[in-house]
């Protein structure tokens, strides 16, 4: 896997370690976040690449019945925008109280066909 590093993010903020120093993540930590960011990010709202996110918005027009299964897809349909995504094995979602459901997915990467777990917290 190629040397990609990146700052770790968490809730969207920078995180810094006991000595206030920036803490780095690299390889499948740097995929996974990557992965949780795109989950996290709503369709058309990066003006560079409009294509690139989840869409939400159009699960606020749901009936119940279908928006867990619909959530699933659409985690599916996200994460293959991916160029490292290989194959999608899993994804389950697991409503938690609210509006609020858990993502956990599987997925297989290029070129190493290493698998990760992606979990991301949506609130519908």
């Amino acid at each position: 896997m190629s040397e990609e590093i990146s700052l770790q993010l968490e809730n969207g903020d920078i995180v810094f370690n006991g000595n206030n120093q920036l803490i780095l993540i690299q390889d499948n930590d740097n995929l996974a976040q990557q992965y949780k960011i795109l989950l996290e990010t709503q369709f058309e709202s990066d003006y560079r690449d409009p294509t690139y996110g989840f869409r939400l918005l159009e699960l606020f027009q749901v009936e119940k019945q279908e928006l867990q299964e619909l959530i699933r897809l659409y985690v599916i349909e996200t994460l293959l925008q991916h160029p490292k995504t290989s194959e999608i094995l899993e994804v389950n979602v697991i409503r938690l109280e609210n509006r609020n459901w858990n993502v956990i997915a599987k997925v297989k990467i290029k070129p190493t066909e290493e698998i990760i777990t992606v979990g991301s917290e949506l609130s519908v």
